[in-house]
């Protein structure tokens, strides 16, 4: 194809990088509000009702609001404080879902990523829980994240004919971004009857991959 379509291909691949960026970062902002605030920091030593009822309590959809899927507290004895699962698939084995987080997201440290919990590819955050002025010792974390989906990615944008989540991993170079998230991505570019198809692989903030997202245009 030509160089216009090569430099095009490159920018709607930018395009759809930047989206998925820019949810994870949603995300880690609007959780920064829950676990940097008294009230959490409160909470996760002394649970209270009140505090479940003024931001979750049953009937409000503050979660899918947000566009979240699951959120849960911790306390720094990996031992889940409180969870509140709107996505009902995550709900049937949220034990099992906390359990394989625990496992794989070790330690005090802030993350955001992405990461695969079965067949599901997810924006996982997790935030320390600190006071609002982000002092005093870490008591906990928060958890929180969102089922990546083709109806998610197509609302980032619509500039591909055809865009769809794939676990196909073909060896191919990295693709070079200035993004503080997907800092390890490779594309692999193809043409077939004049349709150029990306096989677009991202991978999680260990250099490991966990899904790709494949487009044709």
């Amino acid at each position: 194809f030509t160089q216009l379509e090569k430099e095009q291909n490159q920018n709607y691949i930018n395009t759809i990088l930047t989206g998925v960026n820019s949810n994870i970062e949603t995300i880690e902002r609007l959780i920064t509000d829950y676990s940097k605030w008294d009230d959490t920091y409160d909470f996760i030593v002394n649970p209270n009702p009140e505090y479940i009822h003024e931001n979750f309590r049953s009937g409000t959809t503050t979660l899918v609001d947000l566009g979240l899927d699951f959120i849960f507290f911790t306390n720094l004895n990996q031992e889940t404080i409180y969870s509140k699962y709107p996505h009902s698939i995550l709900e049937k084995s949220k034990e099992e879902l906390e359990t394989a987080i625990y496992k794989k997201f070790k330690g005090d440290n802030n993350i955001s990523t992405i990461f695969k919990y079965k067949s599901y590819s997810l924006y996982l955050i997790k935030s320390k829980i600190l006071k609002s002025d982000h002092s005093g010792s870490v008591r906990g974390h928060i958890y929180t994240g969102k089922i990546i989906s083709n109806d998610n990615l197509n609302e980032i944008t619509k500039v591909f004919k055809k865009m769809y989540i794939s676990n196909k991993n073909i060896s191919s170079p990295k693709f070079k971004n200035q993004l503080s998230y997907l800092k390890d991505v490779h594309v692999n570019i193809t043409t077939q009857d004049s349709i150029i198809l990306n096989n677009i692989q991202l991978y999680d903030y260990e250099n490991k991959y966990v899904f790709s997202i494949n487009t044709e245009n």
